[in-house]
């Protein structure tokens, strides 16, 4: 899926409109936040899916105030770049590791090259 996510002013009924006159986006908002987004699905079927590679590159950003500080600290990771802690200017690298789990809508484990998960040596 696509999105595009706002906060507070951008959150407006502008946004609301330029979302919902758009064939397949769905418009949310969640009042209690003041937070918005704007979402999309593709489907399609690809010829030879068998002989077709994927690559999947992706990431994460947590701010673990809530958005109600305004010192927020953020924790980002991404399979390339590793895991950081933001706060107060302030910029640390953290030891952890970053895992790929594939799995069907309904949780269950989907194996992809034969496997599920994917750790990030798995991605090199």
């Amino acid at each position: 899926p696509s999105s595009w996510e706002g906060v507070g002013s951008a959150c407006g009924s502008l946004a609301e409109g330029w979302c919902r006159n758009r064939t397949g986006f769905e418009y949310t908002t969640e009042h209690s936040g003041g937070r918005c987004s704007c979402t999309t699905e593709e489907q399609y079927f690809v010829e030879s899916p068998e002989a077709q590679t994927l690559f999947v590159f992706h990431g994460y950003e947590v701010d673990t105030t809530g958005g109600t500080s305004s010192n927020p600290r953020v924790i980002r990771g991404s399979v390339a770049g590793g895991i950081t802690e933001a706060s107060g200017g302030d910029l640390k690298v953290l030891s952890g590791k970053l895992v790929t789990r594939i799995q069907t809508s309904s949780g269950e484990p989907c194996s992809v090259g034969g496997k599920s998960l994917w750790t990030e040596a798995d991605a090199r």
